[in-house]
């Protein structure tokens, strides 16, 4: 330190005035407290000017809040030359307090009193604020744990009182036998009797309440003499055993606590209670014995010695935990999983905002702290409900809303929030306090909307499926029948539902009706169906065959669904058929004239053909090659074609279908191929067993012949579609040595609605953009040609990329069907500026890989998909951004194909892992990025299906 006096100390002086200047508020006043000097920082931080402060006392700045006696204390400490340190709450000219930590200092005259003072003070303001809030929260706690020890004391005194009435209950039961003997069915205790003879047990009866407590029947008791001890825990038996052998010698045994093991081998406590009877000469004649469970008592017990444990810790740890409570408070408020905003209303009000909350809603913290931004970032759709429930709270009409709403992410992305908001007001009704909590409910939400989608898929099945689905009470009653009985029987459904089977069964099969549901409602399924006659509106009667299952509603009730088809037709055409084959040589006219060859089959092992008709000559056969054994019919199957049919044969039995149709090719006898259509019913004799397969085989072979035709020529469009596609896109890259693009598109099989494109819109500047339609098929291809037009007309008249996206919505946002959308990235390379300005219309957000560092950015300006509305809210929302680039940084453009490809597993690649290739590959050129990414991509996808075009535009400036 400098010498006092000289030239440095001077300069010392100088520095020291300026720092204290700059950190602390000073005020210098005269003996009577009259301010002669406040520093800037007193007058930034009282709101009054310099001129308004010096010549005034600190009453100027005196909030209110201290008492007389604190200022009379602090006047008799400096008075007396002495330095006073402590806390005052001043108020500011806007009428704001606020709090400092001061120091004041009188300086003594030659007679030793003070001649001025000078004050040193910091703002202590939100300091003051946390403690006040960790006093808050201290006062709650200790609430809190007097309230619980309340209740444990309440709880404690309970359970005492009830184990002293049970106490006083078994003494007054034990001494009155007669009234004990009554009571004791209708309690959970039991009563046993062991006969005593030469002081030996001879024999021991049990009440039926024996097998409520232990599981085993008095039945069980008496065949296994052993059994009540063998049900012992082993740790308790010789307890047990010394209460027993006590109540032979004579002695009544105090009551024995003890353990057993009830015959589902649950640990149950019992108390075991005995009373010794004697016989007129005092020898013992049996002992009397109650079982009580007082399993749930010991619960109770231990229950309450692990609350009075727990209490005493409770106890002990109060005061570190009231000293915890504001970090575990403030940790849970930072890390909690929803999103938390609380709001002390005052001028002004103090915002406390976790990080989640500005997730869910796509703001910053400073930015959610105003209202104007929260509402900008609602979805316009939910404003109008939020505002209304935002009225009623603010009149005072109610203290709490819930809401479902979504938010629009500064990314694009839809949000959907469950928005939780409660007030706090103080006397007169005025709110002191908000607070919001918002839950992210967006995967709830698709999840919801999927169920919905696979519920109106499901109701689709049923209302349109052939086949009437319809559910029967046990005793027959229908519960519910599909839409498609009203087109098959006539009836309206409303009209069936609570009647009985028996209604709508022909009399002569409702016996067999019955004795099939009776048959699946005990089994579980049907093996088989039942063919029976149901009653048409019309009076006519139908053929129905039906099979079905059992399934238990919410109440456990087993119930039966059912599925029926009409099988009047087939019924038709078996008693025709079976009229024929009575009448053989009718049936051998008809049949050897039909087109198709009908073929009788023996379920037996190789199948042996029982008939054939003798048209199969049409293939080169003899009926009689078939009939003799000489040539199967397996043996005239196309090679390829009999493990398939073989299977579905297998499949069908296995099923219990008695009709069914197969496709397959048969080998001629000149060795041409044919299409054979096998029409196949199956024969069942009384008991259900099959006895033959009856086969109408029809050729298609020139119907197969066409269907082939029809889809070489869909495939050969589908090409060409395709082709025309990638002609939209360029061919080749600029030629210039300031670029170094490259470029990868895998298209799916489908047309797809990927598209990139780069084109030179002024000297030196460069276009670039990358976009995905919803969707595929020729639709996605039109909206993304319409696109690619638009795009390619208003790039060279737009000044910027969010002009050009604004101007592009407007043009083709008509042309986009309902539910669908595009997502794109335009961007302009500037390599004059270095420098590369775009906007996103919800697209994934573009990679900067910065070489020189190894880092990534991921620059997310927001926007709205094109298409969705016609520009409203997509002009409101769309935002524009500039990137500097330096030489060799890498810009990654790509599409949710690359992203959102599955592994085998089912896991998507994910942009991590893009990122991975593009840090391992920086170095390389355009291309070989490119191609590291198709190989990891590739790679990780295995042989897994392709759902959506792959493509990725890399620009590398020099």
């Amino acid at each position: 330190m400098p010498a006092e006096g000289s030239s440095e100390w001077h300069e010392f002086l100088v520095r020291l005035h300026a720092a204290v200047e700059a950190h602390a508020i000073v005020a210098v006043t005269d003996a009577a407290g009259v301010i002669t000097h406040a520093n800037d920082r007193f007058c930034e931080i009282s709101g009054y000017a310099r001129e308004e402060l010096v010549g005034k006392t600190h009453k100027t700045i005196n909030s209110g809040y201290h008492t007389r006696e604190f200022f009379a204390e602090l006047w008799a400490t400096i008075g007396s030359g002495r330095i006073w340190r402590g806390a005052i709450c001043n108020r500011a000219k806007s009428g704001k307090k606020y709090w400092v930590d001061s120091t004041i200092v009188p300086f003594l005259g030659p007679d030793g009193k003070p001649t001025q003072y000078i004050a040193l003070r910091t703002e202590i303001t939100r300091l003051k604020e946390i403690e006040e809030a960790l006093g808050r929260l201290t006062r709650d706690l200790e609430m809190r744990v007097e309230q619980r020890t309340s209740e444990l004391a309440l709880v404690n005194a309970a359970l005492q009182h009830e184990m002293e009435e049970r106490r006083i209950v078994s003494e007054k039961v034990a001494q009155r036998e007669s009234l004990y003997r009554l009571l004791f069915q209708s309690v959970t205790d039991y009563f046993y009797t062991v006969n005593v003879a030469d002081g030996h047990a001879d024999g021991t009866q049990h009440t039926e309440g024996c097998e409520t407590v232990t599981g085993y029947s008095p039945a069980e008791f008496a065949a296994d003499p052993l059994l009540w001890i063998k049900m012992v825990v082993p740790e308790d038996r010789a307890a047990v055993e010394a209460q027993a052998m006590a109540a032979l010698a004579g002695h009544t045994p105090p009551p024995l606590e003890h353990r057993i093991r009830r015959k589902n081998g649950e640990l149950r406590w019992i108390r075991n209670t005995i009373v010794v009877r004697r016989d007129g000469e005092g020898r013992v004649a049996n002992y009397d014995g109650i079982i009580s469970d007082i399993t749930q008592a010991r619960l109770a017990a231990d229950e309450i010695r692990r609350l009075n444990q727990d209490l005493e810790l409770r106890v002990a740890e109060r005061t570190a935990q009231l000293e915890a409570a504001s970090d575990q408070l403030h940790i849970l408020f930072a890390n909690a999983p929803v999103g938390i905003s609380w709001v002390e209303w005052g001028d002004p009000d103090v915002y406390h905002l976790n990080d989640r909350f500005c997730q869910i809603v796509g703001l910053s913290p400073r930015e959610a702290e105003s209202f104007e931004n929260l509402v900008r970032a609602t979805h316009p759709d939910d404003r109008a409900h939020q505002q209304h429930l935002i009225d009623e709270l603010r009149a005072g009409l109610r203290d709490r809303y819930a809401m479902e709403k979504r938010y629009v992410h500064a990314d694009g992305r839809i949000v959907w929030a469950n928005l939780t908001v409660a007030v706090l007001r103080d006397s007169g009704g005025r709110i002191t306090q908000q607070f919001a909590m918002a839950e992210d409910i967006t995967e709830r939400r698709a999840a919801e909307d999927r169920v919905r989608r696979s519920e109106a898929r499901f109701r689709r099945f049923v209302e349109n499926a052939n086949e009437i689905l319809y559910s029967l009470t046990g005793d027959g009653h229908y519960l519910y029948v599909s839409p498609i009985w009203t087109a098959r029987l006539g009836h309206p459904v409303e009209q069936i539902v609570g009647r009985h089977v028996s209604e709508f069964v022909h009399p002569e099969d409702l016996a067999t009706f019955s004795a099939f549901l009776e048959q699946v409602l005990r089994s579980g399924r049907s093996t088989t169906s039942v063919e029976y006659r149901a009653l048409h509106a019309d009076g006519r009667w139908r053929w129905h065959a039906s099979s079905g299952a059992v399934y238990r509603d919410e109440a456990g009730e087993r119930l039966y669904m059912g599925v029926a088809r009409d099988i009047t037709e087939r019924k038709r055409n078996q008693e025709q058929l079976r009229a024929a084959l009575e009448q053989r040589e009718e049936l051998a006219r008809i049949i050897h004239r039909s087109p198709s060859v009908v073929v009788l089959w023996t379920a037996a092992p190789g199948w042996p053909v029982a008939f054939i008709s003798e048209n199969i000559s049409t293939y080169g056969y003899t009926a009689e090659e078939f009939l003799e054994g000489r040539v199967g019919f397996v043996d005239i199957m196309h090679p390829e074609d009999k493990k398939r049919v073989a299977d579905e044969v297998a499949a069908h039995a296995a099923a219990g279908h008695l009709e069914y149709a197969q496709e397959y090719r048969i080998v001629t006898r000149t060795g041409a191929v044919r299409w054979i259509d096998d029409r196949t019913l199956v024969r069942v004799d009384e008991v259900g067993a099959v006895t033959h397969h009856e086969g109408i085989l029809t050729d298609i072979t020139e119907r197969k012949a066409s269907e082939q035709r029809e889809a070489e020529s869909r495939e050969r469009d589908m090409r060409t579609a395709r082709e025309v596609q990638r002609h939209l896109l360029p061919d080749r890259f600029p030629d210039t040595s300031e670029l170094d693009i490259g470029n990868l598109y895998v298209p799916t099989r489908h047309i797809g609605g990927d598209y990139y494109d780069f084109f030179e819109i002024a000297p030196r500047q460069w276009a670039f953009v990358i976009a995905d339609v919803s969707g595929k098929g020729a639709s996605a291809a039109l909206v993304m040609a319409a696109c690619r037009t638009a795009l390619r007309i208003e790039a060279k008249r737009q000044p910027s990329p969010a002009a050009l996206m604004q101007a592009v919505n407007r043009l083709i946002h008509g042309d986009v069907p309902p539910g669908m959308f595009i997502s794109m990235i335009y961007g302009v390379l500037d390599l004059e500026r270095r420098t590369f300005t775009f906007s996103r219309a919800g697209h994934e957000v573009p990679l900067v890989v910065r070489v020189a560092t190894g880092e990534i950015e991921r620059p997310a300006p927001s926007g709205l998909a094109i298409g969705f509305d016609d520009g409203t809210l997509f002009d409101a929302i769309l935002e524009q951004e500039t990137i500097a680039l330096l030489p060799g940084d890498v810009i990654a453009l790509y599409t949710d194909g690359i992203t959102e490809t599955l592994s085998a597993t089912e896991e998507e690649f994910g942009r991590h892992r893009l990122e991975e290739v593009l840090l391992k590959h920086r170095h390389g050129t355009a291309l070989d990025l490119t191609e590291a990414i198709e190989q990891a991509v590739t790679e990780f996808a295995g042989i897994g299906f392709q759902g959506d075009d792959r493509t990725v535009v890399v620009i590398r400036a020099r």
